[in-house]
C-alpha cells in the first residue's frame, strides 16, 4: 500500500481574543459553518468531534468521516490535534498542533502546524497536488476564522 506524508504550517492573525478563538474551535455549529466542504460536524465528548466532509482534488470528489481527538483544552493556547479519516479514495492520518497567543490584547496570533499520511487512490494524485491541496484546506479554514472575527469585531484581520 503506498503512503503519500502530508506536512505544513502557517499562521494568521485573528482580531479576537485568544478564549473568543478558543470557543470558536470548539463550537460544532461555528466549525461546520467555516471548514471546507463540512457537511456534518459534531461533538461525541468534551474532547472527541465527528465530521462529514465532501471535497475533491483535481477531478477526483469524496465524502471522508474524520474523527478527531482534542488534547490541551486547558487553557495553555496550545491544543493538540489527532485525527483519523476515511473515504472513498482512501484513509488519512494526521496530528496537528494549534498554538493560541495573545500579544495585543483582542489580537490573537494562530500558528498551527500538521503531519500526517495518506494511503489509497489518494496517492495517485501524487505528492505535490495532494501537498497543495492539504496546504488551502488547512488555510482556507483558518481565513475564514479570521473573517469571521472580523465580521463580529469590525477590526481587521491580517494573514501572517
Amino acid at each position: 500500500m503506498s503512503v503519500q506524508p502530508l506536512v505544513g504550517a502557517g499562521s494568521v492573525v485573528v482580531a479576537a481574543p485568544a478564549a473568543l478563538v478558543l470557543a470558536a474551535l470548539l463550537d460544532t455549529e461555528l466549525l461546520q459553518s467555516l471548514i471546507p466542504g463540512a457537511e456534518q460536524v459534531e461533538r461525541l465528548g468534551h474532547n472527541h468531534f465527528r465530521a462529514v466532509l465532501s471535497f475533491g482534488v483535481g477531478g477526483m470528489r469524496t465524502r471522508n468521516t474524520v474523527e478527531l481527538q482534542v488534547a490541551g483544552l486547558d487553557g495553555t493556547g496550545a491544543l493538540t490535534l489527532r485525527g483519523q479519516a476515511d473515504g472513498t479514495f482512501g484513509a488519512g492520518a494526521a496530528t496537528g498542533q494549534v498554538v493560541l497567543t495573545e500579544r495585543i490584547p483582542g489580537r490573537t496570533s494562530i500558528a498551527w502546524s500538521y503531519d500526517g499520511t495518506v494511503t489509497g487512490r489518494w496517492v495517485r494524485a501524487g505528492g505535490p497536488l495532494l501537498r497543495f491541496a492539504a496546504g488551502m484546506f488547512v488555510n482556507r479554514f483558518f481565513r475564514a476564522l479570521a473573517a469571521r472575527a472580523r465580521a463580529l469585531d469590525g477590526s481587521g484581520a491580517e494573514p501572517v
